[in-house]
This record gives C-alpha cells, sequence and structure tokens, in this order.
C-alpha cells in the first residue's frame, strides 16, 4: 500500500519540525526553528523582524496545540499531527488564515531589504535551515521562480507553501517545498 503525497508532505513536515528528533514536538522546536530561520535571515535574536517571528512561533504553536494536543499532555505526536492535518484539507481559507502570520514572519525574515522579492541563494539558505539538502533546495527555488527572475516573491512563498500543505499534485511548484517526496 503506497502512501498518498499528501501523507508523505505531513510526515516531512512533522519532522522537520521536531528539531531535537524525540518524536513529538513541543513548543522548544517552535523555539529551535526560529532561532534557525533567524541565522538564516542574517538577523540577530532581539531585533523586531526577530521579536515578529519567535510572536508568530508562539501564536501557531498555541492554533496547533490547540487543534491537535488530543490528549492534553503538551506535546504533539506524529499521529495527532497527522489527524489534525487532515482535518484542514479542502479548507484552503482556514489553512490561509491559520498560517499567514508565520508565513509573513519568515518571508520577512528573509527578505533583508523589505523589497517583497528574496534571492534565490537567500532563500535556499533558508530552505537549508528547515532541513533541506543544498540540491533539494535549489530544486526548490528552480520550481518556486515561476518567472523566472532569480527572486522569491512574497506571493510565490505563500502559493508555494499552501500547495504543500493542501494539495496532493505533486506536479504544482509548491509540492516538493520541503524536498522530494519521491
Amino acid at each position: 500500500m503506497t502512501t498518498a503525497p499528501i501523507e508523505r508532505k505531513y510526515d516531512l513536515i512533522f519532522d522537520r519540525l521536531d528539531t531535537d528528533g524525540n518524536g513529538v514536538l513541543e513548543y522548544a522546536d517552535c523555539e529551535r526553528m526560529a532561532k534557525d530561520v533567524i541565522r538564516a535571515g542574517c538577523m540577530t535574536e532581539g531585533s523586531a523582524k526577530a521579536d515578529a517571528l519567535f510572536t508568530a512561533y508562539q501564536e501557531a504553536w498555541e492554533r496547533l496545540a490547540s487543534a491537535a494536543d488530543a490528549d492534553g499532555d503538551g506535546v504533539i505526536t506524529r499521529e495527532e499531527f497527522k489527524s489534525a492535518m487532515s482535518d484542514t484539507l479542502g479548507r484552503r481559507e482556514q489553512v490561509v488564515e491559520g498560517c499567514r502570520a508565520v508565513l509573513d514572519a519568515e518571508f520577512s525574515a528573509i527578505d533583508g531589504d523589505d523589497d517583497g522579492l528574496v534571492p534565490t541563494a537567500d532563500f535556499q539558505g533558508y530552505l537549508e535551515a528547515l532541513g533541506s539538502s543544498a540540491e533539494e533546495a535549489q530544486a526548490t527555488c528552480d520550481s518556486l521562480d515561476t518567472n523566472g527572475d532569480g527572486q522569491i516573491s512574497r506571493e510565490e512563498f505563500h502559493e508555494g507553501w499552501l500547495q504543500y500543505l493542501l494539495s496532493d499534485d505533486l506536479t504544482e511548484a509548491g509540492s516538493h517545498f520541503l524536498g522530494s517526496l519521491t
């Protein structure tokens, strides 16, 4: 029995979010990931962008824990995570609303000059901070840069993440946002 692409995506997201590899998600994982994104964006902790990122991650954690921590033990298992993610399938507006603050904060963190565009080299560093290999990150940049200008726009970034989170169609640009699913 093969696993549907969306299920493999959820497994990969879980693995990337579980920054200490202990098999469960907890708020400390969000803090570590925020620090990795801050480093990828060449920011310092305590800057306005870093503070906004930490706030967005904390709020996202609270939403995720509320939706996914079925037994209320303060951690989210892989099964709890996949169940909560599956519940969002087909609810694009709910996913957009739930992810907007984190996506905006992440994009701002890597948009060094605040022009709404991130050079693909900088974007590759962000993807590597999330756990992608250099080759996976380059392939993702190539597919997300839909107009071929060598930059990832905020719109391309948002659309790529939404495709990753919501679609079983592996031909969509965002379907390999965190790496290969094959």
